[in-house]
């Protein structure tokens, strides 16, 4: 060894998991999703039909409704891990990657709850039901999901808050396709009308603030401990 000779410690370098700041493959896989869910919740939606009008009671919850919440569901959080991942620097075994997908899952949860919900009384409704907190199914979880997530840039934030639109998106515009039974001509356009302020607004809000946030720390860019 020789005498002043200064050793210093290797660079860590990240490894090359994503493509951070990239917003197209979030963005695109929203948009697919969501059209491919009003498409087959609006078919399942015309196959029903109306409860007698002496009923006050909604019955049980079809099992087309139910296993098309299932998949559409299943298939957005799968997607919105793919779909993010390439965007966001995220280690899926960090503190950051797991509270991301708890965000991600919860509010999965709160958009089933909620789509169930209004397929049930669907019979018995006489239109939509009156949207008062609806935009806070797309808007709170993108929020959440870009301060968890830590991303180091404001588009990484970003992406990080429109993958949890892979998933809740889709599910509030099936929403209000399942909000009507029987056969209607105008029913595409009376959902594109409701997701659009009350879905796609709120999201690019919340993505809009993300990337404005403050940068996060990424745990995989901490240097290395001596």
């Amino acid at each position: 060894m020789c005498d002043g000779a200064v050793v210093s410690a290797p660079v860590q370098q990240l490894p090359a998991r994503s493509r951070p700041g990239r917003l197209w493959p979030t963005v695109g896989a929203c948009t697919l999703l969501t059209v491919g869910a009003v498409l087959a919740g609006t078919a399942v939606s015309a196959g029903r039909r109306p409860a007698p009008e002496d009923s006050l009671v909604p019955g049980p919850l079809p099992a087309e409704v139910l296993w098309l919440l299932l998949a559409v569901t299943v298939v957005g959080v799968v997607v919105a891990v793919l779909a993010t991942g390439w965007s966001v620097p995220l280690a899926w075994r960090s503190r950051a990657g797991v509270a991301w997908l708890v965000v991600l899952v919860l509010g999965a949860v709160a958009g089933v709850i909620d789509a169930a919900g209004v397929a049930i009384n669907a019979p018995l409704a006489s239109g939509p039901p009156i949207p008062v907190f609806h935009w806070l199914f797309t808007f709170l979880p993108a929020v959440f999901g870009a301060v968890v997530s830590r991303a180091p840039s404001g588009r990484g934030r970003c992406a990080a808050a429109l993958g949890t639109g892979v998933v809740t998106l889709p599910l509030l515009a099936m929403t209000w396709a399942l909000s009507g039974v029987g056969p209607a001509p105008d029913r595409l356009a009376d959902v594109v009308w409701l997701t659009v302020p009350l879905g796609v607004v709120p999201l690019a809000i919340a993505a809009l603030m993300a990337g404005g946030m403050g940068p996060g720390k990424s745990p995989e860019a901490e240097p290395p401990k001596a």
